[in-house]
């Protein structure tokens, strides 16, 4: 896939960011713990077992690959797909009609489309002959399309006992309503001593979607082992979801009229997907997932925006409690993020995309290097970011806080446009988010200057404990709780390894076990200090600049 849209710029009114309309709860970062997670826990590996878990992301078996079930330019729904005719009524009946298990097939063509399209409950793909062929333009006033289960839990029960890390049985109070094959999201009301600088919408966020396998008594077994330890003292419960399952987008091209919304939004999804598409001039986000499980969006490119205020040109959002997706193999460009994670998202993987070239419209301005790779607040924890090439990785404190999240083996390479001059930082650990861990990075480019570390809007490797732009009351223990292990900077032109940890041989990956197939024959891993070069080809930035991918077919 070769993307080869032009830009032309289109402005729109700014959208109103959401944190106006929430309020702030504990701003003050709180005293150390009394036994906070020693790095020296390290000594018999590189990351210890209570920061990490066994990340397995995405859909199990990979993404289906279904026949086609309908085809919108035949009868009874004869979509024309000029780029003049209203196309929407006909695609929405060829989705009614679409048996679950295959696709509604849209030929080559332009399809104007002037609302949603909805996929209810229902296991069918949309799919095109490729984001170069098979083009949807939309004036939607909601999303391009929506991929929706249950918006809310169906039913709630209390949570008795297996709730601590790593369990996979669980003793409830009830199973009335439950069974195998359920969707179940696990929380607890917000413990303040963990949860710092919080939302007021933010509830619950620690919380964690897994699937039912089994039911007896009162005990339910569940598909993945918990990844945080709850405790009686605030709530613990069981909520269930009526999800969409086995639901996806792929192989075309959106382009987007409208300055909010999402082009794409999978709200209550299950193991659905996005895949080779390209998406353009997004308004809140080209991709939001909210409450999603073992989602996975690969093998596409996200590009511009509509405006680039607070809350608007975002990537992918994974945003309210989603578990377990796998953003992988993406080009994100020209946006104000590439990927956020907000609100409570665990498990998550965001891994071996491209992203370059982003920035804000207003505060606290356009020469300013915005996140790019990011958690966002409302505390999403154990997340894995690997492999991937981007200006910078942040842990921010604008919404909240996090913890145990993982950077491995990514470039962040500190690269901006000519504009961006301040806080040009690759890895930010902001007030608040604390016990997080990075790793065999290679970080800055060859040239860079600047310091180690600043606690300020200056040039540097790493910005520890401000308040986003605000460091006049850095918070300690944003660099007391940090691992850092292995790390190569241009700026030393040094890997600094933590003494206290013995252990210095990497793995590959701390989620694959295998090279993936979109690297060809591609080195793999291809970044970090023990790799000579340090930084090889990524398949996403290859297909970028116009590449092919060698030993890749498609």
């Amino acid at each position: 896939m070769k993307y080869t849209t032009a830009f032309q710029p289109g402005r729109a009114l700014p959208l109103l960011p959401l944190i106006l309309m929430a309020s702030l709860v504990g701003c003050e970062p709180k005293a150390l713990p009394a036994n906070p997670e020693a790095r020296s826990l390290a000594v018999d590996g590189f990351l210890p077992e209570s920061r990490r878990i066994d990340w397995k992301p995405g859909i199990s078996g990979g993404i289906p690959n279904y026949p086609v079930g309908v085809n919108v330019r035949n009868a009874p729904y004869n979509a024309k797909g000029d780029g003049v005719t209203d196309d929407t009524a006909a695609i929405k009946q060829a989705i009614a009609g679409c048996p679950n298990g295959s696709a509604v097939y849209l030929p080559a063509g332009t399809y104007r489309l002037t609302s949603q399209l909805d996929i209810l409950f229902k296991s069918i793909v949309l799919r095109g002959d490729g984001p170069d062929k098979t083009f949807l333009k939309s004036t939607s006033s909601d999303q391009v399309i929506a991929i929706s289960g249950e918006f809310g839990p169906i039913s709630s029960t209390g949570l008795v006992s297996g709730y601590t890390k790593g369990s996979t049985t669980l003793t409830v109070s009830s199973v009335s309503g439950l069974a195998v094959g359920d969707y179940i999201l696990v929380s607890q009301t917000n413990d303040p001593s963990v949860c710092e600088n919080l939302m007021g919408y933010q509830y619950d966020v620690i919380a964690q979607m897994v699937k039912i396998t089994a039911v007896s008594g009162n005990t339910l077994t569940v598909n993945r082992p918990l990844y945080y330890s709850y405790s009686a003292s605030f709530a613990p419960k069981v909520e269930e979801y009526e999800m969409v399952e086995k639901a996806g987008v792929e192989d075309l091209h959106i382009e987007w009229l409208r300055p909010s919304g999402s082009a794409i939004r999978l709200w209550a999804a299950a193991n659905c997907w996005v895949k080779n598409v390209e998406s353009y001039m997004a308004g809140s986000a080209h991709v939001t997932i909210r409450v999603g499980y073992g989602n996975v969006v690969r093998s596409s490119y996200f590009h511009h925006g509509l405006s680039y205020e607070g809350g608007a040109a975002y990537g992918v959002f994974l945003l309210g409690r989603n578990t377990d997706n796998l953003v992988e193999d993406n080009v994100f460009y020209h946006l104000r993020h590439a990927v956020t994670i907000e609100w409570g998202g665990c498990g998550n993987v965001v891994a071996y995309n491209y992203a370059n070239r982003f920035y804000d419209e207003s505060y606290p301005g356009t020469d300013w290097l915005m996140e790019s790779i990011h958690t966002h607040g409302g505390h999403p924890y154990m997340n894995l970011f690997e492999g991937n090439v981007c200006p910078n990785i942040v842990f921010d404190n604008a919404l909240g806080s996090s913890r145990h999240n993982t950077a491995f083996r990514n470039h962040a390479d500190r690269k901006a446009q000519a504009a961006v001059q301040v806080n040009l930082n690759t890895v930010e650990v902001q007030m608040n988010n604390l016990y997080e861990n990075v790793v065999g990075n290679v970080l800055c480019s060859p040239g860079d200057a600047g310091a180690y570390e600043v606690v300020s809007r200056e040039a540097g490797v790493y910005k520890l404990g401000c308040n986003q732009s605000d460091c006049s009351a850095p918070d300690p223990r944003a660099k007391a709780t940090l691992l850092r292990h292995g790390n190569f900077d241009y700026v030393t032109g040094t890997t600094h390894w933590d003494p206290a940890i013995a252990g210095r041989s990497l793995p590959n990956s701390l989620y694959l076990t295998s090279k993936p197939d979109y690297f060809g024959t591609l080195p793999w891993p291809m970044i970090g200090p023990d790799l000579s070069p340090m930084v090889g080809d990524l398949p996403a930035k290859m297909r970028f600049e116009g590449k092919t991918v060698p030993g890749v077919t498609k």
